[in-house]
């Protein structure tokens, strides 16, 4: 048994590319360990509309530089390590399936809204898209599931705002430590273009969740703590 957030869990091997047809989840990268209570289809039906999807990436060169930016450990093991991304789950009433509202440039998938690949802001299959990740995942559920016409208004905003370009001046500058008191007090919304977690916390700002109406000063380290400090999400679930 492993402890993980104050809760024992058990210690799969991974030594499988994908999920088993039985629904146990093997694993996404051969020879590591996972550290899953649930099988694969449990976990991914636990998730919610509203619910931050944390991530944190393989790649040293990105994720660790953006960890250290933001003050999140970027290294090995994944069970500790900080975030380099993050998206929101949004529900369409026209599919059964979940979706990952995101704003990125580091997407080889293409968006599930316009049916073509793009940077910026895009939807991707929740659990298509949690599944081929390369890296660690979490889960931070809300504290309060979302009603019915909130759930509707997520979508509203993912067609209000598809394809709106990636900000890279403003994850820039919530991203750099020199600048981050500056920037946490100067700085102005503006969401004509987005970032990860700027997108995030507008979106739950919209939603009734968030506090504060300037999403573009939140990076993805500093609101996932926000979030589970104040009791919006529940501390993370480790995914894979």
């Amino acid at each position: 048994m492993l402890h993980l957030y104050g809760k024992a869990v058990k210690k799969l091997p991974c030594r499988e590319q994908d999920v088993r047809k039985d629904g146990s989840f093997a694993g996404m990268t051969p020879g590591r360990d996972c550290t899953l209570k649930k099988s694969w289809h449990e976990l991914i039906g636990s998730i919610r509309p509203g619910d931050v999807i944390g991530f944190s990436a393989d790649v040293p060169c990105i994720s660790g530089v953006i960890n250290i930016a933001t003050l999140g450990w970027p290294f090995p093991p994944r069970a500790i390590r900080g975030l380099s991304h993050v998206g929101i789950v949004v529900k369409n009433f026209f599919s059964v399936e979940n979706y990952l509202l995101e704003s990125t440039t580091l997407c080889k998938q293409s968006c599930s809204y316009c049916q073509k690949k793009h940077d910026g802001q895009q939807v991707h299959a929740l659990e298509f898209r949690l599944r081929t990740y390369p890296g660690a995942v979490w889960h931070y559920p809300l504290e309060h599931p979302l009603t019915y016409w909130q759930k509707i208004d997520t979508w509203k905003y993912v067609e209000r705002t598809h394809r709106e370009a990636y900000d890279y001046l403003g994850a820039c500058d919530s991203r750099v430590l020199c600048c981050g008191w500056l920037n946490w007090v100067l700085s102005k919304p503006d969401l004509t273009s987005l970032f990860c977690s700027e997108n995030v916390a507008a979106l739950l700002h919209e939603l009734s969740r968030f506090d504060d109406y300037n999403a573009s000063r939140w990076n993805p380290n500093k609101l996932a703590r926000y979030l589970v400090s104040r009791r919006i999400t529940g501390r993370p679930v480790r995914l894979k």
